[in-house]
């Protein structure tokens, strides 16, 4: 059956680019905040390894390979605000990690990023 030419297709256009848009911005929003974390816990673990906190660290793999390698360091404690030098630190950090992500695209590679995972639970067997 043939289709009839004279009257246009009729369909909501912009609502598909606006879910798209906001599809976008949400997850530039989250890499965004994964980014901070990562440098937030690069900083954190520079400041452990400065210290040789792994030594009173509750994770075992930590002591174990003799430097920090937990995530939001559990050896600290307590978290508190940060020194507005801690926080340079980590500004300067979201900017390498920014830089790298722009490196990676211009080149058409993964960026070379650390992942942090988070909150995680001890299995129990």
């Amino acid at each position: 059956m043939q289709r009839n030419t004279s009257m246009p297709a009729l369909w909501d256009a912009e609502l598909p680019k606006q879910h798209m848009q906001a599809a976008i911005e949400h997850a530039r929003y989250a890499q965004s905040q994964r980014d901070w974390q990562t440098a937030e816990i690069y900083v954190e673990r520079e400041i452990a390894d400065m210290y040789d906190r792994h030594r009173v660290c509750a994770l075992s793999r930590c002591r174990r390979v003799r430097h920090c390698i937990g995530n939001a360091p559990l050896c600290w404690g307590k978290r508190q605000p940060k020194p507005a030098k801690v926080q340079d630190a980590i500004e300067k950090a979201y900017v390498l990690i920014q830089r790298e992500r722009a490196a990676a695209a211009r080149e058409g590679r993964a960026p070379r990023v650390m992942r942090p995972v988070t909150h995680y639970k001890r299995r129990r067997s």
